[in-house]
């Protein structure tokens, strides 16, 4: 059983065709990049897969159950989880509470401070958990958001590129 189908999904703007009958299979554990130049759609394509664009034609099937129909918050719950290029994080709440947000569903009490804490410790965050988030340098906002996104413990997490306009060393450590 595969983790990801994309079923002959197609999308369009008016008359721009931005998926054309894309087919791809993601089987468990498997790392994949993808990769093209600005404007060829990998967005648009994470965003039909979160279910925040629907598709025009086509099938998108998660953990072998057709999810094209589903909403967006129903998806996440199967498990699958994004982090968009641009930095979605709380900037008037500190590091800290942005990751409780991320994490209040599932755990209370000393099981969410603990695993704010691995996730701190994970993230490189541990001196700036009080700091407002929208005061981080770009690179510790993508941080950030990467572990709000794996913080749901996904089955799918897609990074939509994660180490944008992040330094040499801010994208070697993403790396790592």
């Amino acid at each position: 059983m595969a983790l990801l189908q994309l079923r002959d999904l197609n999308k369009h703007f008016g008359g721009l065709h931005v998926t054309n009958s894309v087919n791809l299979v993601l089987e468990q554990g498997e790392i994949h990049c993808l990769i093209g130049p600005n404007g060829a759609g990998k967005s648009t394509l994470f965003r039909l897969i979160l279910g925040e664009h629907h598709p025009g034609s086509g099938q998108i099937w998660f953990a072998d159950e057709d999810i094209t129909a589903l909403k967006s918050f129903a998806r996440i719950r199967r498990g699958l989880s994004v982090k968009f290029q641009v930095p979605g994080v709380f900037k008037g709440l500190s590091v800290r509470q942005n990751l409780e947000i991320a994490l209040q569903s599932r755990l209370h009490g000393a099981a969410l401070d603990k695993e704010i804490e691995g996730l701190l410790a994970f993230l490189n965050l541990e001196a700036e958990q009080a700091q407002l988030a929208g005061n981080l340098s770009h690179g510790q906002k993508q941080w950030l958001e990467i572990g709000m996104a794996i913080s749901l413990k996904p089955r799918l997490l897609l990074l939509d590129e994660p180490t944008a306009g992040m330094s040499p060393e801010e994208t070697h450590m993403t790396g790592e």
